[in-house]
């Protein structure tokens, strides 16, 4: 159900996270910030975080394995082995990425997403959309341009042709990134892609996911795979050059009754009361509030 209020949006944190939250949020299930000193142990710090080969006779290192902790400046991971590894987050955000799959019931007014689309003249789309990406944009010197792109509202094309301003739009496959307007995710999405207002139809089995660039939604249990250094011989502290998580469980299930300030006794019966009385008008009244993410998106 989408809803255009802003309170209705708080009731899903994770939709909320702001990019200072997602470069150093505390996750607050994960008990592990205050063994995490990475650098403290003489001999046994990371000097020049962030280099792209394994310099200062560093060695790469390849793990496997889950989740058992989080912290504000990186993870504990338990590989294949059973090894406890304490791994830190690289420079670069962009490679850190966490993946999970999103229930559209979550959606709201606001989120932003991103999906392929083919469109044709006049930026008319011409297929249903299969898969909706939920993301979170990061601001970073010397991002990649591709990467930046990914996050900049508009309509990026795959074409890598310069494109031709006397030509006006060119049909083609696009990439659509922008903020989510409205629409019912079993059929249809209105998104405003930067100056670019469009709607798109949904296919059937339309599947929409989570990819962002924070451990902010990591839990212990998820799966880790990174590739990162370590001085030797110590393999269980390493730098992270890539990491990925990926949740198998589904985020951004509404709960029945979202958490929220207790109501006294006599509040409590005002409220029950009134809600009796909206039951008694029937129909309109439900009508006149709009039911849910359709039809708030067609107001």
């Amino acid at each position: 159900m989408l809803h255009r209020s802003e309170a209705s949006m708080a009731k899903h944190h994770w939709i909320h996270v702001t990019v200072a939250a997602l470069c150093c949020s505390l996750l607050g299930a994960a008990p592990c910030g205050a063994q995490n000193g990475f650098g403290a142990k003489p001999g046994g710090g990371f000097q020049g975080a962030g280099a792209a080969g394994a310099p200062g006779g560093r060695s790469i290192l390849h793990v496997d394995g889950t989740v058992k902790a989080v912290s504000r400046l990186g993870l504990t991971v338990t590989d294949q082995e059973g090894t406890e590894i304490m791994v830190q987050l690289p420079q670069d955000l962009s490679k850190v990425q966490f993946r999970a799959d999103a229930d559209p019931r979550g959606l709201r007014p606001g989120m932003m997403v991103r999906f392929q689309a083919a469109l044709g003249p006049g930026g008319v789309p011409l297929e249903p959309v299969k898969q909706v990406e939920i993301f979170h944009p990061i601001r970073m010197p010397k991002m990649p341009r591709r990467v930046a792109e990914s996050m900049t509202p508009g309509l990026h094309s795959d074409n890598k042709q310069p494109a031709n301003r006397n030509v006006g739009f060119v049909p083609g496959k696009y990439r659509v990134v922008g903020a989510l307007a409205g629409g019912d995710p079993s059929s249809w999405l209105a998104v405003t892609a930067g100056k670019y207002p469009i709607r798109v139809q949904m296919a059937p089995d339309a599947k929409f996911v989570i990819r962002t660039h924070s451990l902010e939604l990591a839990q212990p249990g998820d799966r880790v795979s990174l590739d990162g250094f370590y001085n030797e011989p110590d393999k269980t502290r390493v730098l992270a050059d890539k990491l990925t998580i990926t949740a198998d469980r589904v985020i951004g299930t509404p709960t029945e009754e979202p958490a929220g300030p207790r109501r006294g006794r006599a509040r409590r019966a005002r409220g029950a009361a009134a809600e009796g009385n909206a039951a008694a008008e029937g129909e309109g009244a439900a009508a006149a509030e709009g039911e849910g993410f359709g039809a708030a998106a067609e107001q």
